[in-house]
């Protein structure tokens, strides 16, 4: 929960930053500085190493994001703020934006953390087990894999 609160206002922030005064995402308004924007990439690639705030961030999406976030510093660099890039840049600029919010958004959601209390078989005790969404996905497949094999498998009462 709170990592999708943080990526959620990071988001804002960004787009705040970025689109400022606009309801409408207008890659026309944008007015974003090179130093905030230095500012803000560091901090999220310092939440997508911390191992929490991105945890389930596959490889190849954080280097996606890593190299659109590259590639819009260098825009920057190069026109010292949004404001003064070409409409062209802009649109590219605000792309690349899109698609880093898209991807860390996804992974924000995948990484939150739900926890359950359940009692063992032959115990009175009950325990909390926490895992990620991601993670419940994973072992549920798992479980979909195993029970498919078994009734599809030679000998097996399904599978005859």
């Amino acid at each position: 929960m709170k990592s999708t609160l943080l990526i959620l206002a990071a988001s804002v922030l960004l787009a705040a930053n970025c689109f400022a005064n606009d309801t409408k995402a207008d890659p026309d308004k944008v007015d974003l500085t090179y130093a905030q924007f230095t500012a803000q990439k560091t901090e999220f690639v310092q939440n997508m190493e911390d191992g929490k705030t991105y945890k389930e961030i596959s490889p190849e999406s954080k280097a996606r994001v890593v190299v659109l976030m590259d590639r819009m510093e260098a825009r920057l660099k190069s026109a010292g703020s949004a404001a003064n890039l070409t409409m062209a840049a802009r649109t590219d600029f605000f792309n690349d934006q899109e698609e880093v919010n898209t991807l860390l958004t996804k992974a924000g959601k995948d990484s939150r953390l739900v926890c359950r209390r359940t009692q063992e078989v032959g115990s009175h005790q009950y325990t909390n087990r926490c895992r990620t969404l991601a993670e419940m996905k994973r072992e549920h497949d798992a479980a979909q894999d195993t029970m498919g094999r078994a009734t599809h498998s030679p000998g097996s009462i399904g599978g005859q």
